[in-house]
């Protein structure tokens, strides 16, 4: 089986690791009445990456899968600290005469300490955190908004990811506005 060049891999494994995350917290959030736990989680993503990164560079993977069970830890605790605990399988959203899926669908959270009902949340992880990123991903979310007034964008943002016994994760929650 022919490997991805290393910079490609690398590129291919950010992509991945973004799809598993979400998969991972979705899985969580989902199965939240049998009280699964974070192990089952984890190894869930685990297994989810290598099933879909068969075909990366091994440095590639490594680089960037060490940081999946604390990004998934992140997500989930600043999820179930808003309130985001239901979470079902998101409706398409028909956007310019095609369909458009969003990461998360919350039939509730809190907002800056209001009830928000009917959410959807679409997600980012990122290590290079700008107004230039943040205005661009808002741009791409825009189409959510058709569907909901209730449109957020989720960060997940690596903060020191030289090592990871000081790897600094912090999160941030934006509501789209309809314009």
């Amino acid at each position: 089986m022919k490997k991805y060049p290393y910079k490609t891999s690398l590129s291919l494994a950010k992509m991945i690791q973004g799809k598993i995350i979400q998969e991972a917290i979705f899985f969580a959030l989902s199965n939240k009445s049998e009280n699964i736990s974070q192990k089952k989680v984890f190894e869930y993503a685990n297994n989810r990456y290598s099933v879909l990164a068969n075909k990366i560079h091994k440095h590639s993977l490594k680089k960037v899968e060490k940081f999946n069970n604390i990004l998934i830890r992140t997500g989930l605790h600043f999820l179930k600290s808003i309130k985001a605990l239901q979470c079902s399988i998101p409706h398409p959203i028909l956007f310019e005469d095609h369909y458009v899926y969003p990461d998360f669908f919350f039939k509730s959270l809190l907002f800056d300490n209001k009830k928000l009902k009917k959410c959807y949340v679409e997600l980012k992880i990122t290590n290079n955190f700008n107004k230039k990123k943040l205005s661009r991903d808002i741009a791409q979310a825009k189409k959510y908004i058709h569907g909901s007034n209730n449109s957020f964008l989720f960060y997940l943002i690596v903060e020191n990811s030289r090592k990871i016994t000081n790897l600094k994760i912090s999160t941030k929650l934006y509501k789209l506005k309809n314009t």
